[in-house]
């Protein structure tokens, strides 16, 4: 059990990492889906038809130019990647005197176009075969080669490096190279990536569009891009921190450049996620939630979880919808909840309080409205998604970040304003780790320090928010976009271009937000607290509800009788003068721990020994009991396999006779000493029992043998009475009664132990005997 929470914290950075690695793959694979592939006549163009932000980026060549290669020309066409508005980024050509290496530069589209260059080095043989070295950190080669290229991907290497590679490539090849200029260079290539290009349309991961020379990815093809530009990711992130290292005060790309990024970042989400795209993500994060959950509850707690996860996000996504938010998606995350996104260009103070109410309010009042409709004995799940309802969607409502009532009294109290921030989620964060140890959530807990730890960047973000509203910005989009890119740069000049940028977003989005009078504020505050005093009112409505549900039905002594009570109302169990079979079910059954052990031992014991049940004094304490249900476990199974094995008298119906039981006890006492020694955890105790309890199977449960289990488990038997029946198999309890008075001591050792209501089924078995 002290594992647990280890287990639980290993667990929530394990989510928390595949959910990373899960939100990029899903946003390179929307982005892939969007592209499109252009393979057509390159062509030579003059420099000035190249985008200024291309052609300086382009003529950052540096450490080309020093290794010796030279200006060629602009090109136009050919094979390139392109995002919306789909205009195909231009090559520029470099070649070195005196070698047949060609070098081609492109800037990469995916995953961050202005933070890498594509660079390509080919050299063309007589005979055909043409040999490629790829520096692709964040770009995208295409995986379909034709038989007669030897391409290598060489991601994040210097160049070079990339040209020691290459040399290395060219040399192992026999025969002359080509160099006919840059017409040849042309040609070959375009022949190149021509046969590429069919090759993945054969292979299905391509399918040509209305346009001549324009392809889309398929979902194969796309998947596939999509993994290579995460693997290229990894390779861009390496070669910028080392570029960061070794000219740490030089600008990664022009800001100008960064702002064309952002613009076609807003073309990409400006496509709407194919539907197919979103239901997967939500039907994945789904599973993995619910799975993550099942680890510290049961089956129908996680069902009744989920569904009220759901429910809330479907309100967040239903206002969004309504109030024009674009690309509205679901999905859930592993331990902690839901989160529903979409973006809308001016966000009001009326946008923001519909969203963040839609979510808690509807659920509150459905939870509520559940409660005083239920009266009597409901199904499990109904009931425990009522109690869902208002607990998920109550708590939601308090004021810690990031939950919905966290950013509410952000937006109302402390938006653009650092003082108020940082109070703000310091609190949030200390209060979380406080509920995770107490509740000895580590999950909590870590939540807590994750909201602390963001604490330093929120309290840069709103001075930077601050200051941008005291200065004023310009009413353009771009200069608006290139002032807020050259602040964040100059405050966080390491941040990666994508965080930079989705940092920028979120800025312009609240900088953008129309101005809300004082007046909007006090009245949504207003709202705030009468739904947060609703909130608080809750426990007292649930005491109500739960009177309700666990009101006893009467309960006639007739087979087949199914009631549902409480810790509190046994004693209102009718059973008749019957004896009568009592199945008592405990809902959270899984959760018991030692207590579930304790009856184990005592269900398999009390068959040989007139064992002292779990709830009376006296009885196995919880570490003897779980070596005892363990070997008892062993010891059973070991019997079964003896006993079947064994020959049968004729007409014996199957059972062991009496040559039959001497054979299956000479193997039952190697199979037992076997079993002993294999799990022997204490060999010595798990011996001894082993032993005496085969005196009870072989002669019965005399009194001398009943004493010698006994002294083995260290207890005073007591046998003032024969033992009723009893049987537990980890979740529900069988036993013989004749009132309900014998049922009520299992109730309360169960309600000690976590369990707080009982499903029972009773069955008459006949008159008691005297």
């Amino acid at each position: 059990m002290t594992l647990l929470p280890v287990a639980a914290l290993l667990l929530f950075v394990g989510a928390a990492y595949l959910l990373l690695r899960g939100a990029l793959l899903f946003a390179a694979l929307r982005a892939t889906l969007v592209a499109r592939y252009h393979v057509g006549e390159p062509q030579a163009v003059d420099g000035e038809r190249i985008p200024e932000r291309l052609r300086e980026l382009l003529e950052r060549v540096a450490a080309w130019r020093a290794l010796g290669f030279e200006h060629v020309a602009w090109v136009v066409g050919g094979p390139a990647f392109s995002l919306p508005p789909h205009e195909p980024a231009p090559w520029r050509l470099m070649a070195r005197p005196g070698s047949a290496v060609r070098l081609w530069l492109q800037v990469t589209p995916l995953p961050e176009p202005a933070n890498e260059l594509h660079a390509c080095l080919i050299t063309d043989f007589e005979d055909g075969v043409r040999v490629e070295t790829d520096d692709v950190p964040g770009g995208v080669p295409w995986p379909a080669q034709p038989a007669w290229a030897r391409v290598e991907l060489a991601g994040g290497l210097a160049p070079a490096a990339l040209l020691a590679r290459h040399e290395v490539a060219v040399g192992a090849i026999a025969g002359a190279a080509v160099d006919d200029g840059p017409e040849g260079a042309f040609a070959r290539s375009l022949r190149y990536h021509r046969e590429a290009t069919e090759l993945a349309v054969a292979r299905g991961d391509l399918f040509p569009t209305t346009s001549p020379g324009c392809f889309a990815l398929s979902l194969r093809g796309a998947l596939a891009v999509a993994l290579r530009v995460l693997r290229g990711r990894a390779a861009g992130q390496r070669a910028r921190r080392a570029r960061r290292l070794a000219a740490p005060e030089a600008p990664a790309v022009p800001v100008a450049a960064e702002v064309a990024v952002w613009d076609e970042q807003d073309a990409i989400r400006d496509h709407p996620t194919p539907r197919w795209l979103l239901a997967v993500a939500l039907g994945v994060t789904g599973v993995l939630f619910a799975g993550s959950l099942l680890l510290f509850a049961s089956p129908t707690t996680v069902a009744g979880i989920t569904l009220v996860v759901l429910l809330h996000e479907i309100g967040h996504w239903t206002a969004m919808r309504m109030r024009g938010y674009r690309d509205a998606r679901i999905f859930f995350v592993p331990l902690l909840g839901g989160a529903t996104t979409g973006h809308k260009e001016r966000i009001s103070l009326a946008d923001e309080m519909i969203v963040l109410l839609a979510g808690p309010v509807p659920g509150l009042a459905l939870g509520l409205g559940l409660a005083a409709l239920l009266n009597g004995p409901q199904p499990a799940l109904l009931r425990d998604v009522t109690r869902l309802l208002i607990v998920i969607n109550g708590l939601n409502l308090l004021p810690i970040v990031p939950l919905d009532g966290g950013r509410l009294a952000h937006r109302l109290l402390a938006s653009s304003r650092p003082e108020p921030e940082i109070v703000l989620r310091t609190l949030s964060g200390l209060g979380l780790v406080a509920l995770g140890i107490g509740l000895r959530s580590p999950v909590i807990a870590a939540l807590g320090v994750l909201v602390l730890a963001g604490t330093p960047s929120a309290w840069r973000s709103a001075r930077l928010e601050r200051t941008l509203r005291e200065r004023g910005l310009p009413g353009e989009r771009a200069a608006r976009r290139t002032e807020i890119l050259a602040a964040l740069r100059a405050t966080d000049p390491g941040a990666a271009l994508g965080v930079r940028i989705s940092r920028a977003r979120s800025l312009a989005t609240r900088l953008d937000a129309p101005a809300a009078r004082p007046a909007a504020r006090w009245a949504w505050f207003g709202v705030y607290a009468v739904v947060v005093a609703t909130a608080f009112a809750i426990p007292a409505a649930l005491v109500t509800a739960e009177r309700a549900w666990w009101r006893p039905e009467a309960t006639p002594p007739s087979a087949g009788t199914h009631a549902r009570i409480g810790c509190a109302d046994v004693p209102s169990l009718r059973l008749g003068p019957a004896r009568t079979l009592v199945t008592l079910h405990p809902e959270g059954a899984a959760s018991l721990g030692a207590a579930s052990e304790q009856l184990e031992a005592y269900a398999k014991l009390s068959p040989f020994a007139c064992v002292r049940p779990p709830w009376a004094p006296g009885a196995l304490d919880a570490v003897r009991a779980h070596r005892v249900a363990h070997t008892m476990t062993l010891l059973t199974d070991a019997l079964d396999a003896a006993l079947s094995e064994a020959p049968t008298d004729r007409g014996s119906g199957g059972q062991a006779g009496d040559d039959g039981w001497e054979v299956a006890r000479a193997a039952l006492h190697g199979a037992i000493l076997s079993v002993v020694a294999e799990h022997e955890e204490d060999g010595d105790f798990d011996r001894a029992l082993a032993l005496a309890w085969l005196e009870n199977v072989e002669a019965g449960p005399t009194p001398a043998n009943r004493a010698r289990l006994g002294a083995v488990l260290g207890l005073e038997l007591d046998c003032g009475r024969e033992p009723r029946a009893f049987r537990w198999n980890g979740r529900r309890a069988v036993l013989t009664v004749e009132s309900a008075a014998e049922v009520e001591p299992l109730v309360g050792y169960l309600c000690k132990a976590g369990a707080r209501a009982f499903r029972v089924t009773m069955e008459p078995l006949g008159d008691a005997s005297p």
